[in-house]
């Protein structure tokens, strides 16, 4: 943070909570204000994992499975707080909670079993998650 803060021109954390993203979008605030640091045009953007089903269940069961093969091991309590997944409204919340946290660019990893589950799932959130989404930005309209 403090490397972003100072010298670089952007910030993209993984596997962050929303809780932690709001307190590094604090860090580099204060740390770039120390160093007496302009933040225009510093990119704000989060990494995360999402997961859509009708069924909450499934979605999770879906993230875990990816995460699980990401990393190799069960890490069912760390995707919960780190990814969206489960109905489209919920997607949309913990992503606008990210928004709402600061990041203005989302760069999204659609879970699924193989490559057509992840394109249905990316079809989901564009169909059904981003009309939800209050975003913060027109540039960030057209979802990258």
């Amino acid at each position: 943070m403090r490397r972003a803060a100072t010298l670089g021109d952007g910030w993209m954390p993984y596997l962050y909570s929303v809780e932690q993203y709001a307190d590094s979008v604090a860090t580099i605030h204060s740390t770039a204000a120390a160093t007496h640091r302009d933040l225009t045009g510093f990119e704000w953007l989060l990494f995360t994992f999402i997961a859509i089903a009708d069924e909450p269940e499934e979605a999770h069961r879906q993230l875990a499975e990816t995460l699980g093969s990401v990393f190799s091991r069960d890490i069912r309590g760390l995707a919960d707080r780190v990814a969206a997944a489960g109905r489209p409204e919920h997607v949309a919340a913990r992503l606008q909670a990210y928004l709402d946290a600061g990041a203005r660019e989302l760069v999204l990893s659609p879970c699924g079993a193989d490559i057509g589950a992840a394109m249905r799932t990316a079809r989901r959130f564009v169909d059904e998650v981003l009309p939800l989404l209050q975003l913060p930005s027109t540039e960030f309209a057209h979802a990258r």
